[in-house]
């Protein structure tokens, strides 16, 4: 019905200008409507830090949009680049980089999420970055691009390492050595602390696992227990200490912060003869990011969460 009105319009419009010889205009560029924008939270990374990109769309279509992962309407590429921001590398891409899930937009709504990039680029060297994004919806005539991202990929300061065997769970799994390290990296505001989980060699990174900022100052304790986890504590502020817990895959099993006691003394890891780590001394200040999270009070009221 739409080609249908469009050629009579074309043809009620030459009927009334034949013969005039009026100059044949090029057709205006076709305007997407869709917008998209991209966001990341810090501009240094270390090699194989997870790096997360927001990605904020609005519908400007008229109608409502249902986006599906098979449709692949999400395209994002990383370019190594020079000190001039000019065109470099094309970075390999080795999985996908999607937004799982359908979902549905109306019209001038915006939707946001954050998709972390590394798993579908691998683990980006140290160097200078230049990521782009861009959608086209089956519905739409042209892409929406983003503004493009500068980012930077920097080695460490590594302050602590060691070496421990690290057997996967299966039937004909092997033995195999991994190494944790403690990293720091200084940006203009703060210190960043880091796990860094790698093979022996450090020729794979299986995760670089962000801590938070650190005191500048502060003397980190790491310890491994008896089931090849690793304990940090560190300073994260004058008197606030943060105990965390990293197995051999580079997952964060447990993140609790403490106050140093009023005599002042700091908490401290400490080793049983058993192989175990337990952090001494302290008080307990629950974080809205503890792991495992803080469950909620049981309201004497409520019969319906009361344990039967």
């Amino acid at each position: 019905m739409r080609m249908a009105l469009f050629l009579a319009l074309i043809c009620a419009f030459g009927s009334r200008t034949e013969g005039q010889g009026l100059p044949v205009k090029p057709a205006p560029r076709s305007v997407s409507s869709l917008e998209l924008q991209t966001e990341i939270f810090q501009d240094r990374y270390l090699p194989g830090e997870s790096i997360e990109v927001e990605f904020r769309l609005r519908n400007l279509s008229g109608e409502p949009l249902t986006f599906r992962p098979e449709d692949e309407w999400l395209d994002v590429t990383v370019r190594s680049i020079g000190k001039n921001a000019q065109e470099g590398v094309l970075v390999p891409r080795i999985g996908p980089v999607r937004i799982n899930g359908m979902f549905t937009v109306p019209h001038t709504v915006a939707v946001k999420a954050r998709v972390d990039i590394t798993p579908g680029f691998g683990v980006l060297p140290p160097g200078r970055y230049k990521l782009d994004a861009t959608m086209l919806h089956p519905s739409t005539r042209s892409p929406s691009r983003a503004t493009s991202l500068l980012l930077e990929v920097v080695p460490g300061s590594k302050i602590w390492e060691q070496e421990f065997g690290f057997r996967a769970v299966g039937p004909e799994s092997q033995l195999e050595l991994r190494k944790y390290s403690l990293q720091k990296m200084t940006t203009k505001s703060e210190v960043r602390l880091y796990v860094g989980v790698t093979d022996a060699s450090e020729q794979m990174v299986f995760r670089q696992v962000a801590l938070g900022r650190t005191a500048n100052s502060d003397h980190q304790q790491a310890r491994i227990d008896r089931l090849s986890y690793l304990h940090v504590l560190h300073q994260t502020g004058p008197r606030t200490f943060t105990h965390t817990v990293v197995n051999p895959l580079g997952d964060t099993l447990r993140r609790m912060t403490y106050d140093a006691a009023t005599s002042g003394l700091r908490p401290a890891l400490k080793r049983d003869e058993e192989g175990r780590v337990v952090l001494v001394g302290g008080i307990r200040r629950p974080q809205a990011n503890d792991i495992p999270a803080e469950e909620p009070p049981v309201k004497p009221d409520d019969v319906s969460t009361l344990p039967r």
